[in-house]
C-alpha cells in the first residue's frame, strides 16, 4: 500500500456518506505540498460532476501544471482526464481562498475544534 492511498482514504473519508449520513460534508479539499514545490496536488469532492459523468466514490484533482485526474477511493485507481469541468489549480485556490504559501511556511494559524462521531 503506497503512503498516498491512506492520504486521499482520509480526505474521502471526512465527506460522510450522503444522503444517507446527514452528518456528511459539502466539501473537502486534500492538498499536497511537495518539498521541491514541483508536484503539489489538490483533491475535492464535487457531488454535481459526480453525478453528471455518473462517478460513484470518486475525488477529482490538479496537479499544480493543471493535470486533471480523477480518483476512485475503494478501487485505488487513477485516472487522467481532459475534463474542463474539473477545476484548475488556480481555480480552486482562488474560490476556496486557499493560502499555499502560508501552509507551506507553516504560517496559517488554526482553530482547535472537536469532532463528534455518532455511531
Amino acid at each position: 500500500m503506497n503512503d498516498y492511498f491512506l492520504y486521499h482514504v482520509l480526505v474521502y473519508w471526512f465527506l460522510g456518506f450522503p444522503p444517507e449520513d446527514n452528518n456528511y460534508a459539502d466539501k473537502v479539499i486534500g492538498i499536497s505540498l511537495d518539498k521541491s514545490d514541483k508536484s503539489d496536488y489538490i483533491v475535492y469532492n464535487d457531488y454535481s460532476l459526480e453525478k453528471e459523468l455518473n462517478k460513484r466514490d470518486e475525488l477529482f484533482g490538479v496537479f499544480k501544471n493543471n493535470k486533471k485526474f480523477i480518483l476512485n477511493i475503494p478501487q485505488d485507481s487513477f485516472i487522467v482526464s481532459k475534463s474542463n469541468k474539473i477545476l484548475d489549480f488556480k481555480a480552486i485556490i482562488d474560490k476556496n481562498k486557499l493560502e499555499l504559501n502560508s501552509l507551506r511556511n507553516g504560517d496559517l494559524k488554526f482553530k482547535k475544534f472537536d469532532v463528534v462521531f455518532n455511531e
